[in-house]
Order: structure tokens, then C-alpha cells, then sequence
């Protein structure tokens, strides 16, 4: 495939999309995944995942939540992911998401593309004790 156009960022640093002669945009995620698992195994804890970096944001691209055998039978659990001004904070400054899940079901949420603020933590918690969560994503310079 030939491209037409090419556009760069302008600073020499070889990175660039290129438009085909079709008119095709073809780009690259600006970083890889990282991920991070955690057990929540105990209610009223907060579970860290991502701290904040001078400069940059955390854009979070993809969450999978699995409730075991172990969940209530009658209610379902409620997971919330939140921005929090420390790793064991479970005071959210602001709830980037809550879902419920009931008895062994799994939830993934990809793709997302949700920006995380800068220069805040980002855990989560429940209010069941039997949650495996792992949220997914890279860190981009701050939008500011």
C-alpha cells in the first residue's frame, strides 16, 4: 500500500500517520497497555491500579471484572473505579465508573477510552469480597 500523505509531529521524532491515496488515516495507539490485576477480597479497602506521573495523564482502554462462586446469591456486588488523592483512599474525588455484577458473571469493557486527571490515583472497591478486576491502559502527556 502507498501513502500519499504523511503527517508527523513536527519535532524529528519519526512519528507519524499516514493518509493512503485512498484517504485512509492508518495510526498506532500512542503507547502499549499496561495492566494491573488485583483480588478485591475485602470490603471498605481501596485496591490501587495506577499512580499519578508529572506530566502525564492514564487513559484507561479496557476493564474486565470477574465476580466468583462466592458472590451473594440474592444481591449483586457493585464495583466502583474512582480517582482518589492516595493509593488507600476509598473517597472518590470523582467516580469514573460503577457496575454491578451478580454470581459468577464476567464483564469486559473494551474498548475504552476514558482520561483519567492528572496528578490523581486511581483505584477501585467493592462491596463484596470475592472480585477479580484488572483495568487496562497507557499514560499520555497531560492535556492541559
Amino acid at each position: 500500500m502507498t501513502a500519499g500523505f504523511h503527517i508527523t509531529d513536527g519535532r524529528g521524532a519519526g512519528h507519524k500517520s499516514c493518509v493512503t491515496a485512498a484517504g485512509q488515516i492508518i495510526t498506532a495507539p500512542f503507547g502499549y497497555d499496561e495492566t494491573v490485576f488485583n483480588t478485591l477480597d475485602a470490603t471498605g479497602t481501596a485496591y490501587h491500579y495506577y499512580g499519578p506521573k508529572a506530566g502525564f495523564q492514564f487513559v484507561i482502554t479496557g476493564v474486565i471484572a470477574y465476580a466468583t462462586k462466592d458472590v451473594n446469591d440474592s444481591t449483586s456486588t457493585v464495583i466502583s473505579i474512582f480517582e482518589a488523592v492516595s493509593t488507600a483512599s476509598i473517597s472518590a474525588t470523582k467516580t469514573l465508573m460503577s457496575f454491578g455484577l451478580g454470581k459468577n458473571a464476567v464483564l469486559p469493557l473494551l474498548p475504552l477510552n476514558i482520561i483519567v486527571t492528572e496528578g490523581v490515583y486511581l483505584n477501585a472497591t467493592t462491596d463484596d469480597d470475592d472480585i477479580l478486576l484488572t483495568v487496562m491502559g497507557y499514560y499520555v502527556p497531560s492535556l492541559k
